[in-house]
């Protein structure tokens, strides 16, 4: 069977894409939130953090929903620190 992980992607791209653009027309806490459980169920955490690049709270809110994330490597506009070595 063939691999179809990028298809998966994809399509939680395609999600996050819709998602932000519904942000777009309606910014209230229940449609962020909605969109954190979304992000949780479709995976893929670095599509999420890539198409919202632009809202600090939908970075942060993404980065403490998905376990496992090092909270610490992340500045204060929640974008990635330098991480000499590759250091986590």
């Amino acid at each position: 069977m063939k691999d179809r992980r990028w298809l998966n992607r994809q399509k939680a791209w395609d999600i996050a894409e819709r998602s932000l653009n519904n942000l777009k027309k309606n910014d209230t806490s229940f449609m962020r939130e909605q969109i954190v459980e979304t992000a949780k169920t479709r995976g893929f955490w670095s599509v999420w953090m890539t198409v919202f690049v632009e809202d600090t709270d939908m970075l942060k809110r993404f980065i403490h929903a998905f376990p496992g994330t090092c909270k610490t490597c992340f500045n204060d506009q929640f974008q990635p620190i330098p991480r000499p070595g590759g250091a986590l």
